[in-house]
């Protein structure tokens, strides 16, 4: 990632050390998975589940470089565990790993995975290895599926200082290729809080994106570069600004600015007096698309009396989101930023996990809740209608 001019520097060094960076947490499936033409003998019913690699070309939607591996328990203790490491489709070849007790979790077992391939970067091929711990939790009697964890063990960290404050920071491989970019998926965790402890999951207040400036210890940073390897990350500071408090349901919502797709500059505080629906989409969403039926018809009723909605685009493709706009015939104005859930500015501050949602603002500016369905949204309004003897829609 090449440096940008302007602003002082910040150079970050990092090394790998143990960190076990959870990466995922998912329910085990007892499906064969496509890539699986061989398993060994198993004596006992089996699970399937798979850790995330990612070769060069493969897109964030190809699974045919994940690394399966299947599991056999026994009165409901993870008994043996197979790893496709060299990914030649047959489990059978491979010798079962050792597994241990994970004493965080009663009756949990865990295997350790050393994962090798070969990346490319800059046209030069890069060895890559990666130590993963598979944690696999207990069969309970009233479970459906059993679940797992995945954790890297090693994670690139170091100490930056902010504010004259050093913490913690660790680096996050998200698209699995084992090298540190640009990418949409990379990123790093800052330890905001100096408890030594971090919030994993890309909707924390501790992660932030490689490519979006961030706000911390009172500074907008940006990432200027990033070594490959993750030995070294420099942060450019771009000025002092104050950081906003994420939204919460109860206070006051918090104010932002944000240009539609017509290049109409909006205000949110400028909307004071009116309800406002802060819905977060995007058109590979299935669930959107239904939703976006029902808004339209409640945009439709109650535009009159003053509802507004603003529509926040999680796409990265402009083409994807502006075909659903016209597909489902939605008329109110729509922020695109090219970025997802954890890369939006509106959406980081407001804490959004993924797209679906509808933050209920009132007239007072209250963020009142968050909302997926509809009908639920539209009776919360009838409701707050019925408090200040306002009419519901046109026509009451």
């Amino acid at each position: 990632m090449r440096a940008a001019a302007g602003g002082a520097l910040t150079h970050v060094k990092l090394a790998a050390k143990v960190t076990n960076l959870e990466t995922a947490a998912y329910e085990l499936k007892d499906e064969t998975p496509l890539e699986v033409r061989k398993k060994p003998a198993l004596e006992h019913k089996e699970w399937y589940g798979q850790i995330m690699r990612r070769l060069p070309g493969d897109g964030m939607d190809d699974t045919g470089h994940y690394v399966p591996f299947v599991v056999e328990y026994v009165a409901g203790i993870a008994s043996r565990v197979w790893v496709d490491g060299n990914l030649n489709g047959d489990l059978g070849d491979d010798a079962p790993l050792p597994l241990f007790v994970y004493p965080a979790i009663a009756d949990a077992r865990c295997a350790i995975a050393t994962l090798s391939w070969v990346a490319t970067a800059d046209d030069e091929s890069v060895p890559i290895t990666s130590i993963v711990r598979i944690v696999l939790e207990p069969f309970l009697p009233l479970a459906i599926v059993p679940r797992c964890r995945i954790q890297s063990i090693y994670a690139m960290q170091g100490l930056v200082d902010l504010d004259g404050r050093p913490r913690l920071i660790v680096l996050y491989d998200g698209n699995g290729d084992g090298l540190y970019t640009a990418d949409p998926h990379d990123g790093f965790f800052i330890d905001r809080n100096g408890d030594r402890t971090l919030d994993v999951h890309l909707s924390s207040e501790e992660f932030f994106p490689m490519r979006v400036p961030f706000r911390i210890g009172g500074a907008v940073l940006e990432v200027a570069s990033v070594d490959r390897s993750g030995k070294e990350l420099v942060l450019r500071n771009l000025g002092r600004a104050p950081e906003v408090p994420r939204a919460q349901v109860g206070p006051t919502a918090p104010d932002f600015e944000c240009y539609d797709t017509d290049g109409r500059r909006f205000r949110l505080s400028s909307l004071r007096g009116r309800p406002v629906i802060l819905n977060f989409w995007a058109s590979w969403c299935s669930f959107c698309r239904g939703q976006a039926a029902r808004l339209s018809e409640l945009y439709q009723a109650r535009r009159g009396a003053g509802l507004e909605i603003l529509g926040i685009s999680l796409d990265t493709d402009r083409s994807s989101m502006a075909s659903f706009r016209s597909e489902t015939g939605e008329t109110w104005p729509t922020t695109y930023s090219g970025g997802m859930y954890w890369e939006d500015a509106v959406a980081r501050l407001y804490g959004v996990d993924g797209a679906g949602g509808c933050y209920l603002i009132d007239g007072s500016g209250r963020l009142v809740g968050v909302y997926y369905d509809v009908a639920e949204l539209e009776a919360k309004l009838s409701e707050s209608d019925r408090a200040v003897g306002a009419p519901g829609h046109e026509g009451d």
